[in-house]
C-alpha cells in the first residue's frame, strides 16, 4: 500500500515536470517562430518626421517583429562630425493579438548643422545574431526658436563672378572680398537682396555713396510691412532690387544698408551688409557684341563727368556776401589766421563775433599749427633731458621726463590727426549727388548755411566733395574758401 502511494507521488511529480517543460516550450514558441531573418534584414530605420531642427532631439524608429526588448542589443555606429546619438529606448508593441508582438526601437539624434543627412547603418544584435539596418534620409533645418534672419545678395548684372549668390552673415569680417568678383567702371551693377528666416521687414534704409550712383529699382511685398505668418519656412524672400554704378576704379563696397526684421522667435534684428570689397576696373573681358563700338561713334560720345576730373587753374571765388551781411572771404581769412595762431588768441574772439553777428552757430575752433610746432619743440627738449637723466642715473628725473614724453607724444599725434583734415567755408550754391552740373541735387541734403565750416573729403579738379553734419555731396570748387 505504501509502495503504491509512493509510485503515485513520483508519477505525479514527473507529470508536473513534463507539463512545466511543455508550458515553457510552447510559451516561447510563438515568438521564436516569428523571427524571419529575411524579413528582418529588409527592415530600415526611418525618421519619425522627414524634417527636423538643429540642436534639438530628432527621432528615428524601427519595429522588429517577433523579438522582445531583452533579445535586442545595440552595436556600434560611425557618425559624422556634428551628429551625436543622445539616447535609445525599446518598447513592446502589439496589434492586439499575441501573434504579432515585437519591439520598437527609438533612437534620438542631435544635429548641430542644417542639411540633408543619411546616417551610416547601425548594428543590432538580435538573439545573439548580427544585423545591420540602414537609415532613411532626413532634412535638418535651423531651429525657428533660435535662428536669426539672414541676408543674401544675388547679382543679376555687372559683377563678373564664379559665385552668383553671396551669403551675408555676421561672421564675415570687415572688408572681406567676394572671391573672384569684379565690376567695370560705367557698367551698372544690378543686385537683389534676399532675406531668409524672417517673418516681417520693419524697416529698410540705405545711403548714397560719394562717387557712385545708386537707385532702388524695385520693392517687394515683404518690404511693405506684410507679415508672412508664423509657419516656418526656409524660403529666401526678395526684399529690394538695386542698380549701383561706381564712377571710378578701385576697391568699392556696396552701398551701406540697414534692414530691420522680426524673427520667428519674436525678436527684432538689425541686419547690415558687411563691407565686402568688389574690385572695380576700367577694362574687363566682356562679350564683344556688348562692347564693340566704332571709332566714329566713340568720337561722338562725350566723356562722362569729364569736367569733374580735369585739372585746371581755378579762379579764387568771388567775394560772397550773404543775405545776413556775412563776408565769406573775411570769415575764411580769420579762420586761416586762427589756424596759424595760438589757441584762444584775439582772432578767435573776432571770428566768433563775426559769426554771431551773421546768425551762424559757431563751430569748432581751428587746430593751431603754431601749437603743434611748440609741442614738438618741447618734446625734443624733454627727449634730450631724458637722455641726460639716464646718463646721470637720476631715476626720478628719468620717470618724470618719460611721462612727459608720453603725454607730449599723444598730444602731437592728436594735433597731427586734426591738421590732416581739410576744411573750408561754404560760399553758397547747390549740392549734387554726382560731380556734374546736369545732375539733380542730393536727395538727402540738408541746406547748408552760407558761411558754414565744411570738411573737404575729395578735390578732383573743378569739384569738391564736402561733408556737413553727416551729409555729403559735390560742389563746384569756386563755392568753397579753403582754410589752409
Amino acid at each position: 500500500m505504501e509502495k503504491s502511494r509512493s509510485d503515485t507521488s513520483d508519477f505525479c511529480t514527473r507529470l508536473l515536470i513534463v507539463c512545466g517543460l511543455f508550458f515553457l516550450l510552447f510559451s516561447q514558441q510563438p515568438f521564436a517562430q516569428r523571427i524571419n531573418k529575411r524579413v528582418i534584414r529588409a527592415l530600415r530605420i526611418t525618421p519619425i518626421s522627414t524634417s527636423g531642427f538643429t540642436d534639438t532631439q530628432n527621432g528615428f524608429a524601427i519595429s522588429i517583429p517577433g523579438a522582445m526588448p531583452e533579445d535586442i542589443q545595440l552595436g556600434p555606429q560611425s557618425l559624422p562630425e556634428g551628429v551625436s546619438l543622445v539616447s535609445s529606448r525599446q518598447s513592446v508593441y502589439s496589434t492586439g493579438t499575441e501573434s504579432v508582438m515585437g519591439t520598437q526601437v527609438t533612437l534620438l539624434y542631435v544635429f548641430s548643422e542644417p542639411g540633408e543627412y543619411v546616417l551610416s547603418p547601425i548594428i543590432f544584435y538580435i538573439r545573439g545574431e548580427k544585423y545591420q539596418f540602414p537609415f532613411d534620409p532626413i532634412k535638418i533645418t535651423e531651429d525657428p526658436a533660435t535662428v536669426m534672419p539672414r541676408l543674401f545678395i544675388h547679382f543679376t548684372h555687372g559683377v563678373y563672378s564664379d559665385d552668383a549668390e553671396y551669403e551675408v552673415v555676421k561672421e564675415i569680417s570687415d572688408r572681406t572680398p567676394i572671391k573672384g568678383a569684379h565690376a567695370v567702371v560705367g557698367t551698372p551693377v544690378k543686385f537683389v537682396i534676399y532675406i531668409q528666416y524672417a517673418v516681417q521687414i520693419l524697416k529698410c534704409d540705405w545711403k548714397l555713396q560719394k562717387g557712385a550712383l545708386c537707385t532702388q529699382t524695385n520693392e517687394y511685398e515683404i518690404t511693405k510691412g506684410h507679415n508672412r505668418g508664423s509657419i516656418f519656412s526656409e524660403q529666401k524672400i526678395p526684399v529690394a532690387e538695386f542698380e549701383w554704378e561706381p564712377l571710378t576704379e578701385g576697391d568699392w563696397n556696396l552701398p551701406p544698408m540697414v534692414i530691420t526684421a522680426s524673427a520667428y522667435n519674436g525678436s527684432r534684428v538689425e541686419l547690415t551688409l558687411p563691407r565686402s570689397v568688389i574690385p572695380v576696373v576700367q577694362n574687363a573681358n566682356q562679350d564683344t557684341a556688348q562692347t564693340q563700338v566704332t571709332t566714329t561713334n566713340l568720337q561722338n560720345i562725350p566723356e562722362m563727368f569729364s569736367s569733374a576730373f580735369v585739372e585746371e587753374e581755378h579762379p579764387v571765388p568771388a567775394i560772397v556776401v550773404s543775405d545776413n551781411g556775412l563776408d565769406c572771404a573775411n570769415l575764411a581769412a580769420l579762420r586761416i589766421e586762427e589756424r596759424h595762431s595760438l589757441p584762444f588768441s584775439s582772432v578767435v574772439y573776432r571770428r566768433k563775433q563775426l559769426e554771431k553777428d551773421a546768425g551762424i552757430v559757431s563751430s569748432e575752433n581751428e587746430t593751431s599749427v603754431l601749437l603743434r610746432t611748440i609741442v614738438i619743440c618741447v618734446f625734443i627738449i624733454c627727449g634730450i633731458a631724458c637722455v641726460l637723466s639716464v646718463v646721470a642715473k637720476k631715476l626720478h628725473f628719468i620717470v618724470i621726463t618719460f611721462v612727459l614724453l608720453l603725454c607730449l607724444c599723444t598730444g602731437i599725434a592728436y594735433l597731427q590727426i586734426q591738421l590732416h583734415h581739410t576744411y573750408g567755408i561754404f560760399a553758397g550754391g547747390s549740392l549734387y549727388s554726382i560731380p556734374e552740373e546736369t545732375a539733380s541735387e542730393a536727395s538727402d541734403f540738408t541746406a547748408i548755411t552760407v558761411g558754414s565750416r565744411v570738411e573737404i573729403l575729395e578735390h578732383p579738379g573743378a569739384w569738391m566733395y564736402i561733408q556737413f553734419n553727416g551729409t555729403g555731396g559735390w560742389v563746384k570748387s569756386n563755392q568753397i574758401y579753403v582754410i589752409k
